[in-house]
């Protein structure tokens, strides 16, 4: 065991209140518990190296299309998300969305919007966990979402790996395809 401790003090004060009794215990030399009343929470030693993003993770998706969502303007609808090798702390995956630009009523014009950013990996194993994303200053538009941290996750749908992207809000994943 790290040790005990009591925590008197809650930064804002307004909003928290401070946790009961907590505790830090080393379980394992990757495994560290930290335990405050019924609440607990275990941490694993993040990979390290200049490999740690698994294989089944890396190159080009493309975002399932959704013609009962867009109609037929699905075509103009697009996000791909590139994932590369790297270390925990580097910019690994790069978003790009294109979109058509709305008028005043909400309608599309013939133009189209280009958004881009990167993330940061955050940790790697059998999720990714990113974030936050920084925008790419050479493809912003003022139309473009600011995005926060999330996590990737590998599931096979009809016997092929789709790649879902999880917002860090209670929301429902993107799913893309590999492209490459």
């Amino acid at each position: 065991m790290y040790g005990e401790s009591d925590v008197t003090t809650s930064v804002p004060a307004a909003r928290c209140t401070p946790a009961a009794h907590q505790t830090l215990a080393l379980r394992s030399p990757d495994v560290l518990e930290w335990t405050s009343g019924a609440a607990k929470a275990t941490f694993r030693k993040a990979p390290t190296g200049t490999s740690v993003v698994p294989a089944r993770f890396l190159g080009e998706w493309q975002n399932v299309p959704r013609p009962e969502v867009y109609g037929d303007q699905d075509g103009r609808y697009g996000t791909w998300v590139t994932v590369t090798q790297g270390p925990v702390g580097t910019q690994v995956v790069r978003f790009r969305d294109v979109f058509p630009r709305l008028d005043e009523e909400g309608a599309p014009t013939p133009e189209t919007v280009s958004c881009g950013s990167t993330a940061l990996l955050g940790g790697a194993g059998n999720l990714l966990v990113i974030g936050p994303q920084v925008r790419d200053q050479g493809a912003w538009d003022p139309e473009c979402a600011e995005n926060g941290s999330g996590y990737l996750g590998i599931v096979k749908w009809k016997g092929e790996d789709r790649l879902l992207v999880y917002p860090m809000v209670d929301a429902e994943p993107g799913e893309y395809q590999r492209r490459s």
